[in-house]
């Protein structure tokens, strides 16, 4: 499979499970199904934008889309995965919070920042392209955000013996290694990882909200 075709498919999954979330949240009103809605939602916009990327291009638009949604979906998911294990305590709201903010600081700073042009010229670019102010400020949202992420899933499988959490812990250390190869100057890794991981995260997010 072509790897524009790659993160179409991964793409249309994510959106597909986040449309499951929101109607989840709508039947429940329970905070982390919206959680998880959004950062699935983002994580579709992400894929699809490097889709349209790999067959045409980017444009500068395109590429703060992607950029933003990229960084943005790792809290979000954090959120909604503290918010599960934590069933909505203090400490979920407090972090929710925080995540919310810092994600309209990187809104705004994308959104004002120029970017590299000439790192534009390729499909795969990851967050090479942003200047190193914008980046500077992504490990505040994805790092604790991953923590959350990966943290909550691994407590809810060891601690709760609860099985999608084996799923959305995969689903959260795919597309992560693929992020920390980009950085390290090898993005081309990036669509196959973020597919292992929306398949991985569909199936746990779809179980879990059975529950």
């Amino acid at each position: 499979m072509s790897a524009w075709a790659v993160s179409l498919f991964a793409g249309l999954l994510a959106l597909g499970i986040s449309a499951h979330s929101y109607r989840s949240f709508i039947e429940r009103r329970v905070l982390h199904h919206v959680l998880w809605a959004v950062g699935l939602t983002l994580w579709g916009l992400s894929d699809l934008s490097q889709a349209s990327a790999l067959l045409w291009g980017w444009s500068t638009g395109l590429y703060k889309l992607y950029y933003f949604s990229a960084i943005a979906l790792v809290g979000f998911l954090g959120a909604g995965t503290l918010g599960m294990v934590s069933r909505g305590g203090r400490a979920s709201k407090v972090f929710t919070a925080y995540i919310l903010a810092m994600t309209l600081v990187l809104g705004v700073m994308v959104a004002a920042s120029g970017v590299d042009e000439e790192a534009l010229r390729e499909a795969v670019v990851g967050g090479l392209a942003m200047p190193g102010t914008v980046r500077m400020l992504t490990p505040l949202i994805n790092i604790p955000g991953g923590i959350a992420f990966i943290g909550g899933a691994v407590y809810s499988l060891v601690k709760l013996r609860k099985g999608y959490a084996l799923f959305i812990t995969i689903g959260a250390v795919a597309p992560m290694i693929g992020g920390v190869m980009a950085r390290l100057g090898n993005p081309g890794l990036l669509p196959l990882a973020d597919l292992v991981g929306t398949v991985a995260l569909a199936a746990g997010v779809y179980l879990a909200l059975r529950k």
